[in-house]
């Protein structure tokens, strides 16, 4: 049976998913965050509120309104079921009859009715870093002190937002697979400060943690 398309649905964390939201919570307690960002969606900002309150006093900023990293848009395909594409048939003809089958690595700029092309949350990720993740490196650049934030988000999205940092570093990064629920990647930026003008840039990009469907480099 194939599975359901789920991308930015506003559903709720299920039972199971607030004890592993209270899980991950306190794995991270003894990581002092300087900031906590999350997509507005419930299951994002509930998991991201999880970790906050197990975070040591005084709590770190937190922005919980980020829309930038909510999940992938799928428009109509929400809440249907995946279909399997039928021969001879267009996307279109598919979409006039509400039926949603699995796009091909080819097209990436296509979109079902209403939603984002996988370019579309490319192009997102690469506007979240330059937006939220990018004034730390500088805050970095300039205070010498190490930061660690969060961004509690959603599978296609983190993949999008740790590809477009690896890309800034010169690297690429392929993923195998889907993350798994409260799932985590940590993406560790080394910055080199020319004195003359607190110019930085990325050296090195370290992609690690308990991911290891994904592969960066």
């Amino acid at each position: 049976m194939l599975a359901i398309w789920s991308g930015c649905t506003e559903c709720p964390l299920t039972e199971r998913g607030i004890q592993q939201a209270r899980a991950v919570g306190a794995y991270f307690a003894n990581t002092q965050f300087t900031e906590i960002y999350a997509s507005p969606l419930p299951r994002a900002r509930d998991t991201a509120q999880a970790v906050l309150d197990m975070q040591p006093t005084p709590k770190p900023p937190h922005d919980f309104t980020i829309t930038q990293i909510r999940e992938q848009s799928l428009g109509a395909a929400e809440e249907h079921q995946r279909c399997i594409r039928e021969p001879g048939k267009s996307l279109e003809a598919h979409f006039a009859e509400e039926k949603y089958p699995i796009l091909y690595e080819n097209e990436r700029h296509v979109a079902f009715p209403g939603g984002e092309s996988a370019e579309d949350l490319m192009k997102r990720g690469e506007r979240t870093v330059r937006d939220v993740v990018l004034p730390h490196v500088v805050n970095v650049a300039r205070s010498g002190r190490d930061e660690h934030i969060a961004l509690v988000s959603h599978g296609l999205c983190i993949s999008q937002v740790v590809g477009a940092i690896v890309r800034l570093g010169g690297g690429t990064c392929k993923r195998k697979g889907s993350m798994v629920n409260t799932g985590w990647v940590r993406v560790e930026v080394r910055i080199q400060v020319t004195v003359s003008n607190i110019q930085h840039k990325v050296l090195l990009m370290d992609v690690l943690g308990r991911d290891p469907a994904g592969s960066c480099g």
